[in-house]
Parts: structure tokens; C-alpha cells; sequence
């Protein structure tokens, strides 16, 4: 994964440990990461993987619906 710093992109993208991420308009940074993920298979399956696990733990549903849950709880006991 290569991205811009833009929007939420940083809260999905970890910097070196899932993917790249590099500053809007900055075509020579972007092109390097894309070459560097293009002629390394072991880099690109090892941060597809950590990518891979980070949002399953962060985005998963049954982890949102755990977080609503908690919040509904400590909203009642707040009341």
C-alpha cells in the first residue's frame, strides 16, 4: 500500500509497518515506494499481512459493535 497523507488515510495506513505513506504531491517519494514495493515480493507480502491484520482488529465489525456497546453502557451508568 502507497498513499498520500490525506483525509483518514493515517489512521488505516501505519507508516513502514502497512504500507507507505508520503506527502500530497510528492511524485518522487510515491514513485520510490511503488518501486521499492515492486521489486521486493517479501516486503509487499509482509506489510499486505500486517495490513491485512490491522484492520481486521481496528475496522472489524463485531469490534465496532463492542465499542457501541461498551459506549451505551457508559452512557446508562453517566444518566
Amino acid at each position: 500500500m502507497v498513499s498520500t497523507r490525506v483525509g483518514g488515510v493515517e489512521s488505516v495506513v501505519l507508516e513502514g509497518k502497512t504500507g507507505y505513506l508520503v506527502e500530497s504531491r510528492d511524485v518522487d517519494a510515491f514513485a520510490d515506494r511503488l518501486v521499492r514495493l515492486a521489486e521486493n515480493s517479501e516486503l509487499r507480502i509482509q506489510l499486505g499481512q500486517a495490513g491485512a491484520e490491522h484492520v481486521r482488529s481496528k475496522f472489524a465489525y463485531h469490534r465496532l459493535v463492542s465499542d457501541m456497546a461498551a459506549l451505551y453502557h457508559e452512557l446508562l451508568e453517566f444518566k
